[in-house]
């Protein structure tokens, strides 16, 4: 498997770095740069928290109990790695297309931003535009589209988000634009209002949350095969199994503890649209090791970013099922 930038220490060191970051005030009224990640969540607090959850929140001594500031903070308990976890994210109601479109756009934004701070220093005719030699997932290059002044329109106005019990929630019309921004590691213009729709969260892609609560009986079993949600069924057993192609819409995450490196997931997302049909550079790719969930009637996994990337994508991505698992 090929070793890429995005190990365990570099996200170790992205999160530790995102924790520590502090919302700024801007020239508008009322809007302030957050992280994405760390100063919103992405959904209605969790119901029930276990209190031995503290055993794992991060910066514990940030979370208190006094009430929310006008302003945003970090999250307070159980903190952002759990409120906005692998396992919560998959189970909400994201349009991936259109974060994968926002993103996109963002990217070449900067890009552009990038090379006119370059040229205003750089020799008459040195410069070279951006946009012509970018590469981005579901396509090279950039093209101008009927999405573009939508996509303008969304990024100029602030997300909006109102306060909630563990601090600033991001309203259901603004999520994409947010995940958008944590994809590209850029902090997001946000506004507080007074109401905004909650992004509705599926309990039934929750399994590992509510089993970690003692409620993995409340969640509601898909009628579904193990063999139901392969695009082409992996090959073999043990260890020289070869793998299969895995629906990644239908996949729980078990990391109910852990956040997704965004960032790390932008990385694969340009890997995974390269491959192709060849099958060595799937094998080069790496696969992920799924298990069979019958009390929720889904695959599950502990894999975050290659998962991730190809739900960004809305394509299937290599898995193999774990050793003990069903088989499809």
């Amino acid at each position: 498997m090929h070793v890429y930038p995005w190990g365990k220490s570099a996200c170790r060191a992205w999160w530790t770095n995102a924790l520590k970051q502090l919302p700024q005030h801007t020239a508008s009224e009322g809007v302030f740069l957050c992280h994405p990640l760390t100063h919103l969540a992405w959904a209605e607090p969790l119901p029930s928290v276990p209190a031995e959850l503290r055993l794992y929140s991060q910066l514990h001594a940030a979370f208190s109990d006094e009430p929310c500031p006008p302003h945003p903070a970090l999250l307070r308990f159980p903190g952002p790695a759990v409120e906005n976890s692998a396992c919560r994210t998959l189970a909400m109601a994201v349009d991936w297309a259109s974060v994968l479109r926002l993103a996109r756009r963002l990217e070449v934004c900067g890009k552009s931003d990038a090379a006119a701070d370059s040229s205003a220093s750089s020799p008459a005719g040195g410069a070279v535009h951006p946009a012509g030699g970018a590469v981005h997932p579901t396509g090279g290059g950039v093209s101008p589209s009927a999405d573009a002044p939508i996509l303008a329109e969304r990024e100029a106005a602030p997300a909006e988000a109102c306060v909630g019990a563990c601090g600033w929630q991001v309203g259901a019309a603004s999520l994409e634009l947010v995940i958008a921004h944590a994809l590209l590691e850029r902090p997001v213009a946000v506004r507080r209002v007074e109401r905004a729709a909650a992004v509705h969260v599926d309990q039934s892609m929750e399994f590992a949350r509510l089993r970690r609560a003692g409620r993995g009986g409340e969640v509601s079993c898909r009628d579904a095969t193990p063999a139901d949600d392969w695009l082409a069924l992996p090959q073999g057993k043990g260890e020289g199994a070869a793998f299969g192609l895995l629906d990644s819409a239908a996949v729980m995450s078990s990391r109910d503890l852990e956040p997704i490196v965004w960032p790390k997931v932008w990385y694969f997302a340009h890997k995974l649209q390269r491959l192709g049909a060849d099958d060595a550079a799937w094998r080069a790719f790496g696969s992920v090791p799924v298990r069979w969930v019958p009390a929720a009637g889904r695959w599950m996994t502990g894999s975050r970013h290659r998962q991730m990337a190809a739900r960004l994508l809305g394509v299937p991505f290599a898995a193999v099922p774990a050793s003990g698992s069903a088989w499809p």
